[in-house]
């Protein structure tokens, strides 16, 4: 598959930039950071995309890792009610035209970013978010992506999370808690909108979720594309069998507050050790009837 050459086109360059060399108010993003991003359809709000920095910002290989190698849910990630208020209106949460995804890359070249910078391998390897069948925390309840098929696929949605992070820093933080945020043109070049809607991420289906009922009912599962065995460090990350195919992370949710949230695999017990432990407790029910 060719390279989307237009996407080229929009796709700035942010390997190598640091708040430092942005002017004061700017929005800024280490490279691996995941972005959630907001739009609407119709209505209040059409025309104006949220994106916002799922934050801690400045963690060496991004952000993406903290929820990656979470050993425990995150009951509170972000609070975005206000933000979300001021621009979709007060009824935002029961809106069924108001989707949200979340995406994150460190390089949209094979080797950028570093080489397995805290237990990532280099660039196009991506995280992003599957609309969830059934909003499940903790519980994976979407197919996997799967982009093994050549790595063109790989490098297209590596291009087009790149051209939207190049985007988040063309804006201004509004400053939503302690999280960077922007508001966003839904028809600027390489923006949120602009590249979700379109075919630069080969994906398939489910990059971004709605509900009918509100957003409260929706959730996204977190996946990790990984791109390439070389030069991976396994420090408690997730590393996939198959290049190309998502490795489930955990799940994203919102209320009708706006409070994001996080949630972790959830623990299900192994069938051996679930045999094992019904097989000792027969035999030891066993001995005491004996007895």
């Amino acid at each position: 598959m060719q390279i989307k050459t237009k996407h080229l086109l929009t796709m700035l360059v942010v390997a190598g930039i640091s708040s430092a060399a942005l002017p004061a108010g700017a929005a800024t993003i280490t490279l691996g950071d995941l972005l959630f991003g907001f739009r609407v359809t119709g209505g209040t709000g059409a025309g104006t995309d949220l994106i916002v920095n799922a934050g801690p910002t400045g963690v060496t290989g991004g952000n993406a890792t903290v929820f990656r190698d979470a050993s425990a849910s995150i009951p509170s990630v972000l609070d975005l009610g206000a933000e979300l208020s001021a621009i979709y209106g007060s009824d935002w949460h029961t809106r069924s035209d108001l989707y949200w995804g979340v995406v994150g890359v460190r390089s949209a070249t094979s080797t950028g970013g570093g080489n397995g910078t805290n237990g990532n391998v280099p660039g196009r390897s991506p995280f992003v978010g599957i609309a969830q069948g059934t909003s499940t925390p903790g519980v994976q309840s979407s197919a996997a992506p799967d982009l093994s098929g050549a790595p063109a696929l790989r490098t297209n949605t590596s291009n087009a999370i790149n051209a939207i992070n190049s985007a988040f820093l063309t804006g201004t933080d509004t400053g939503v808690s302690s999280a960077e945020a922007i508001y966003l043109a839904s028809n600027t070049l390489g923006g949120w909108t602009e590249q979700v809607t379109t075919d630069y991420f080969d994906l398939g289906s489910g990059a971004e979720v709605s509900n009918a009922s509100g957003i409260d009912n929706t959730g996204l599962d977190l996946y990790w594309i990984l791109n390439s065995n070389s030069g991976a460090l396994d420090n408690g990350a997730a590393v996939a069998s198959t290049v190309g195919v998502g490795v489930y992370q955990g799940s994203f949710q919102i209320n009708s507050s706006g409070v994001v949230s996080f949630n972790t695999v959830a623990a299900i017990p192994e069938p051996s050790r679930t045999l094992f432990a019904g097989l000792g407790l027969a035999a030891l029910l066993f001995r005491r009837r004996r007895a």
